[in-house]
């Protein structure tokens, strides 16, 4: 454990509450220290907290010199140099590299509850407009064809 984590206490009221009580800063006026007090449910969250008054970034990437708090930030970021994207949505062929970035892909394209089975329809809000032509809704999917392709690495050819 961090020097910080014999400053937490747990909760007289609820035995799963950890309280973070690590002096932050000092009131301007009146002199008296301010504390941190965030809560948590479980202490290895209390202790990945404690990293940020510690500065303490235990988990080192292996392919560049950048350090983390938590083992899934380093993991997310190594992703970034492997170009691995793990997370598929199942609808359509964008990838992301967190889980959490495919759920919100889920929910703001396909209108569609990230759990769900069903082939949603895809919504996009310029069809949703009159002056919206077919055309226009042609050349908006080709472009995010295009878009996708570049993101996903893929060398275009004419």
């Amino acid at each position: 454990m961090s020097k910080h984590s014999k400053n937490s206490v747990i909760s007289k009221k609820c035995k799963k509450v950890f309280v973070c009580k690590e002096v932050i800063g000092t009131n301007r006026r009146s002199g008296e220290p301010i504390i941190c007090n965030k809560t948590f449910n479980e202490r290895g969250n209390l202790q990945v907290h404690n990293r940020i008054h510690t500065g303490e970034r235990p988990y080192k990437c292996s392919f560049c010199t950048k350090e983390f708090t938590t083992i899934g930030n380093r993991n997310d970021h190594a992703r970034r140099h492997t170009k691995d994207k793990p997370y598929g949505c199942p609808f359509c062929s964008v990838r992301y590299y967190r889980k959490y970035q495919l759920n919100k892909h889920i929910l703001k394209i396909h209108k569609c509850n990230p759990d769900c089975t069903e082939k949603p329809q895809f919504i996009n809000s310029y069809e949703q407009s009159p002056s919206y032509s077919q055309q226009e809704a042609n050349q908006q999917a080709v472009m995010l064809s295009i878009i996708q392709k570049l993101k996903a690495g893929h060398k275009l050819t004419a």
